[in-house]
This record gives structure tokens, sequence and C-alpha cells, in this order.
């Protein structure tokens, strides 16, 4: 995606983007800068990649944030708690039929 793409997503007026925490996470998501378990093994900060939660594969971003079994569980209890849908039942939910 092109910088400009990432700089009006990053500017964009949602009300929730005026937390500057969010703020904050958004930006590091959206530039892979996160302090994943991998991203501190670039930077000789750690010395593997494993997810310290798994302890399975390496944790990148995307493993972080929903790959990591844990992880999964967490967000399957929150769309419990907020009635939405997970990600696994997005087709089958009549919400977005």
């Amino acid at each position: 995606m092109s910088k400009v793409l990432w700089r009006n997503i990053y500017k964009s007026k949602v009300p929730c983007m005026y937390d500057k925490r969010l703020n904050r996470f958004s930006y590091k998501l959206l530039n892979n800068i996160i302090g994943c378990n991998l991203f501190l093994e670039k930077c000789k900060i750690r010395l593997n990649a494993k997810c310290d939660h798994c302890d399975e594969d390496s944790e990148d971003i995307m493993h972080l944030i929903y790959g990591c079994h844990n992880v999964k569980r967490v967000w399957k209890n929150f769309g419990k708690i907020i009635n939405f849908c997970t990600f696994e039942t997005y087709c089958t939910c009549n919400r977005f039929l």
C-alpha cells in the first residue's frame, strides 16, 4: 500500500482515533513496528522469535493479534460478550447476510 493511503487511514477522523494510545497503536500496526518477538529478534533485543504464549510459532504481528490459539480464545470470548460474529463464522452469521 502507498504511503499516501496509510497517511489517510492514520489521519482519518474516526471518533475513537482521538484516543492517543489507540492512535499510536494503529500507527505502529500500519507501519509494522509493534514490539512483537520477531521484530525484537531482528533488532537484536531477543534471542528467539517464538511466541511467549503458545511457544509454537514465531510471533509476528499477525500471530500476535490473531494467529495464536490463546489469542483466538480471547477474540472468541470477546465476540460472545459483545454479541458479534467471530472471524470463523463471518460467512454464516445472519448479521452479515
